[in-house]
């Protein structure tokens, strides 16, 4: 191998370091996004699970309560 054969060579190598390189750049910076994608869903989940829990308390307080209802007498 000759002097020009080893430069090509190790231009190639190099390019294909720097290929690799961006691509790691690339998927830790989509890591990241997921990562904010992921806390911002689980806090929707949180609020979610909250407003569930408050309803259903409310439906659960509404119903042991006596309710009355007057009715309009009919007249026949």
């Amino acid at each position: 191998m000759d002097a020009y054969e080893k430069e090509l060579r190790e231009k190639e190598v190099e390019g294909i370091i720097n290929l690799k390189d961006h691509q790691i750049q690339t998927l830790q910076s989509k890591i990241k996004e997921m990562e904010q994608q992921l806390r911002e869903a689980s806090s929707k989940v949180d609020v979610s699970e909250k407003t569930v829990k408050d309803i259903a308390l409310k439906a659960i307080v509404s119903a042991g309560k006596t309710q009355f209802v007057e009715r309009e007498k009919v007249k026949e």
